[in-house]
């Protein structure tokens, strides 16, 4: 069975990279640390997936926040532009 995958609002944008940076962390060196294969955690910083209740609590507990220090929203205009890199 083929499930499509969801669509993703593209005013919800996340934070993740600079947590992963702030760390010192590679793409690769995050997945290693959550065990999840590296394309998730890009798919993740890309805005291309949103993550699972588990990677959502690991990155919490691995970061040191909360899960709305990870997401935000902006304007309508703003992901447009965001939208067009």
């Amino acid at each position: 069975m083929h499930m499509a995958r969801p669509s993703f609002d593209p005013r919800i944008r996340n934070r993740i990279g600079e947590h992963r940076q702030r760390l010192g962390l590679s793409q690769n060196g995050l997945a290693k640390a959550l065990n999840v294969y590296p394309n998730v955690i890009t798919e993740l910083e890309r805005n291309e997936s949103y993550a699972s209740r588990r990677t959502l609590a690991d990155l919490c507990e691995l970061f040191h926040c909360q899960p709305g220090d990870l997401y935000y929203k902006v304007t309508s205009d703003e992901a447009a532009l965001l939208s067009a890199k």
